[in-house]
């Protein structure tokens, strides 16, 4: 992607809509887990990995590596609560929550196992 596409996207907000067009073969998609909405995109076919951005980072972060990954696995990359476009409350932010949430993720997805990366 060349540096006006990206800076063009970010003049005019950040766009889920709009960024995952830059990344063929992935969907936004979202689910409400423990009460909140969790937005994760999801490419690819094979087995799963999911990834998590850190720290104050959206899916944006993995774009480059997740066509490559999607090569041969089921992508997911999950913003996690309070991160890019999952909601946002006002407290809850501990580590047990957030595990909790990708528990209940993978468990709604339907995988017994799933490969899990973050930075």
């Amino acid at each position: 992607m060349g540096n006006y596409q990206l800076s063009f996207i970010m003049k005019i907000g950040y766009s889920d809509k709009e960024l995952i067009k830059l990344v063929p073969g992935f969907t936004n998609k979202f689910i409400v887990i423990n009460g909140l909405s969790i937005h994760y995109v999801q490419g690819g076919k094979g087995d799963p990995i999911i990834l998590i951005p850190g720290y104050p980072e959206t899916w944006w972060a993995y774009h480059h590596v997740m066509p490559i990954l999607a090569e041969d696995n089921q992508v997911f990359v999950v913003e996690i609560r309070g991160m890019g476009s999952s909601d946002k409350p006002e407290n809850g932010y501990d580590k047990k929550n957030m595990a909790k949430d990708i528990y209940e993720l993978v468990k709604h997805l339907g995988f017994d196992s799933v490969c899990v990366a973050g930075h």
